[in-house]
This record gives structure tokens, C-alpha cells and sequence, in this order.
């Protein structure tokens, strides 16, 4: 999946010497983990970056339709074609320190175009574990629809360019308390 370049949100790391917009030009982003370890007494803090391991988008209106080589991650809903469109991300965990305990987990989305243009509603996010793995060479609307399971609300995405976030806290605690990881 393609990025926009944009600035990066606050808390958000590239390697040294790369900038925000070198890396959303990269073609495979998936080997990017970035950590930072801090010590506080006997503690030993770490920030870590999961960085995505496959990613597509399915739509309802194109329900055999792959869009594994889209540069764009579509996301709600298209009245000129696409209908429902879900975004399915996969995440590379094995950054994960061993015997991890998650304070916090955040997700960054770069929205890059709203439509229609005049939208003034936020549209409500959230995310659920898949039950079954797929590939993002092959899954569409037909075989991946139905593949959600427990659902974890990530908030509203308001109807403005540029980067969001928000808490992902529950979801990575989840893989890391041992639910199979087959992505959101």
C-alpha cells in the first residue's frame, strides 16, 4: 500500500537520515521497526513501531475485486461504486519484547482525500480481529467480509486531511496475551 507523504505524527520515527517523504515513497515499508529503549529504576521502557505486514482494502460494490495493488487504502462508504469499503492490515509483532507488558498502543492513519469533499461528519473506526488468515494477493469482499471478529472501537475519523490517530491499546494486548495475530 502507498503512502501520501505528508509530515509525520508526533511520536513517529524514520530511520536516520530518511525523511517523512522518502519513506512513504518506499515500496516495501514492511521491514521498518523502530525501537527506543529508556530505563526507569528497574524497569526497562521500550517504544516500538509494528510496521504492516500486508494490507488491501476489499469493497462491497467489486465483491471479487482484489485490490492488493492499489497505492490507497480505501475506507467507508462510496456512493459511486465502491459501497462499503474495509481496510484489512496485517502487523509484523516480532518487535514485540518477550514477556511485553503494553502500556499504550497507538494506530496512524494519513487521510489523504475525503469524499465527498463537502463531508462534514466523522465517521466512527474501528477494528476487528480476524478469524481466519488471508493474503491481500487474494482476498476479496466474497471470501474476506465475514472474516471479522471481536470488535474494538478506535474512535471517529474526522473529515480532514492529514494524519490521525488513536488508542490501539486493547488490540495489541490482545496479540500480545496470545490471539492469534491474522491482522484487523
Amino acid at each position: 500500500p502507498g503512502l501520501v507523504p505528508a509530515g509525520l505524527p508526533e511520536g513517529v520515527e524514520v530511520p536516520e537520515g530518511m525523511t517523512a517523504e522518502e519513506l512513504a515513497q518506499m515500496p516495501d515499508r514492511t521491514k521498518l521497526a523502530v525501537i527506543d529503549y529508556s530505563v526507569e529504576g528497574n524497569a526497562v521502557n521500550a517504544r516500538v513501531q509494528l510496521p504492516v505486514s500486508q494490507a488491501t482494502f476489499i469493497a462491497s460494490g467489486f465483491p471479487t475485486s482484489n485490490f492488493s495493488s492499489s497505492s490507497f487504502l480505501n475506507l467507508g462508504w462510496d456512493r459511486n461504486g465502491n459501497n462499503a469499503m474495509r481496510m484489512l492490515l496485517q502487523f509484523d509483532l516480532s518487535s514485540l519484547p518477550a514477556n511485553a507488558q503494553i502500556d499504550s498502543a497507538s494506530f496512524f492513519i494519513n487521510q489523504s482525500l475525503i469524499t465527498p469533499s463537502n463531508d462534514s461528519q466523522s465517521m466512527s473506526f474501528r477494528a476487528q480481529l480476524m478469524q481466519q488468515s488471508w493474503s491481500a494477493g487474494t482476498v476479496t469482499w466474497n471470501n474476506a467480509n465475514f472474516l471479522g471478529g471481536t470488535a474494538f472501537p478506535l474512535g471517529n475519523i474526522p473529515p480532514v486531511a492529514g494524519w490521525i490517530s488513536g488508542n490501539a491499546t486493547d488490540v495489541v494486548r490482545a496479540w500480545d496475551s496470545g490471539e492469534p495475530n491474522r491482522g484487523l
